[in-house]
């Protein structure tokens, strides 16, 4: 076997030693930083680019199931306080709903019907699930009560599930409460919901055409406590701030029609 020379060696050592560096870093094809070149061509792009996606579709994935359980009609993906008519909403109402900060003091919009009540109220759940990835459970108590009465006689465990979810819920909100049911149902389903939600020091969003009180009673409005009784009326109270809401259109039904159309196309 041949010896090696000087020059053969040297050269073989070089070889050697460009094998063993690394391979010269590329820019990232999103954020051009260089990264290195084996870490890119297996993901595509820098780890940082690859972290910040990976963070991006978990946290889509989150929205998506915090939207499939809140039991928000679809019209709410569309709304947003800066689309708020002054002519249509009281101005006042609409600045006390956007500025309300989430805390454990929640809202009772109350008003005529058609004056922005139910939009004000999904406005505030859209932006607390979509912004701050809270758990937002939206109850239309009238149907809920009507779907209770159905499940006695099949037997469907929804309603009793939404109840208990709505005990938890990290905002609820709780759309005409006082219609089309009485105090049987406001002291044996609303009052159990409510004091649970008060203890824990969650917050509820209320809608209403019934008057926040005996003592702020306004003529043709019968009161919340007239209607479901002094425990639910005085919990209510307690854990919430009451707006005037007033307007001269019936919004949300509209929107709603305009949605159905749609999907149906």
């Amino acid at each position: 076997m041949k010896a090696l020379t000087t020059e053969s060696a040297g050269s073989l050592a070089a070889s050697w030693l460009r094998a063993l560096q690394p391979p010269p870093d590329v820019p990232c094809p999103r954020c051009r930083r260089l990264e290195a070149a084996g870490f890119i061509e297996h993901f595509g792009m820098c780890e940082r680019c690859w972290k910040g996606a990976r963070d991006e579709t978990a946290r889509q994935e989150n929205l998506a199931a915090l939207w499939r359980n809140s039991g928000l009609p679809p019209v709410a993906g569309r709304l947003g306080f800066v689309d708020m008519d002054p002519a249509r909403t009281d101005p006042k109402a609409i600045r006390a709903c956007r500025d309300w900060q989430y805390r454990q003091r929640g809202l009772y919009l109350w008003g005529p019907t058609g004056a922005g009540k139910t939009r004000l109220a999904l406005c505030l759940a859209r932006r607390e699930l979509m912004e701050n990835q809270r758990r937002v459970l939206f109850i239309c108590l009238p149907q809920l009560f009507q779907d209770l009465k159905q499940s006695f006689h099949t037997a469907d465990p929804g309603p009793r599930r939404l109840l208990r979810a709505a005990r938890s819920a990290r905002l609820l909100v709780l759309d005409d409460i006082g219609v089309g049911h009485g105090r049987d149902f406001g002291e044996s389903e609303i009052l159990p919901m409510v004091s649970a939600r008060l203890d824990q020091g969650l917050p509820t969003i209320y809608t209403s055409n019934l008057s926040w009180s005996q003592k702020n009673a306004v003529p043709g409005f019968e009161t919340l406590e007239d209607r479901l009784g002094p425990r639910v009326a005085q919990r209510v109270i307690a854990s919430s701030t009451a707006i005037w809401v007033t307007g001269q259109s019936n919004w949300i039904f509209r929107q709603m029609a305009s949605v159905r159309k749609e999907d149906k196309r």
